[in-house]
């Protein structure tokens, strides 16, 4: 198997020739069979490209595996944000039921935000609804590569993921 380095930083997606680059590695992963060993502190990019992470942390070895390996692994969770356009002291308590946390916004309206590995926007907006309130909007985020790094470095512990056996092209 052929082997390369490309050593990018943080940031560098947004230039011409990182682009063009990006291409490449992709390229080369992709269709070649080429084991590419990126080098990069701009996750979103990582887990785009990447099919295997390493995380190192201050020489440590920290984790490895798949972006969805790691997530798992560190218990990174969707996040579910519910805006409630006439909150009351009954979706306040539906809040705190579920754990949520309340953001008062300046026109009096709340943002609730749950953090939760299971899809609980549907739960979550009937109880409010349920609890009287009006809904004037949602957004759900899945967990991102950079949710499960910040939770491996937040522990400072190792949470390695067993390699999944050789596969294609390793990166």
């Amino acid at each position: 198997m052929n082997a390369r380095l490309f050593p990018l930083s943080s940031g560098a997606a947004v230039t011409p020739i990182a682009r063009d680059l990006r291409r490449v590695v992709a390229d080369l992963a992709a269709h070649d069979g080429t084991g590419v060993l990126l080098t990069s502190h701009y996750l979103a990019e990582v887990e785009e490209l990447c099919g295997h992470v390493y995380v190192m942390s201050a020489g440590r070895h920290l984790a490895q595996g798949s972006p969805a390996e790691l997530k798992a692994a560190t218990g990174s969770h969707r996040t579910i944000r519910l805006t409630v356009t006439d909150p009351t002291d009954r979706t306040r308590a539906v809040a705190d039921t579920f754990g949520a946390v309340r953001e008062t916004l300046p026109d009096g309206g709340e943002v609730i935000t749950l953090r939760h590995p299971d899809d609980m926007a549907g739960p979550l907006a009937a109880a409010v609804v349920g609890a009287g309130g009006s809904i004037g909007g949602l957004e759900i985020a899945e967990a991102s590569l950079e949710d499960a790094i910040l939770a491996l470095a937040e522990t400072g512990e190792a949470a390695l993921v067993p390699a999944s056996g050789a596969r294609g092209a390793a990166r």
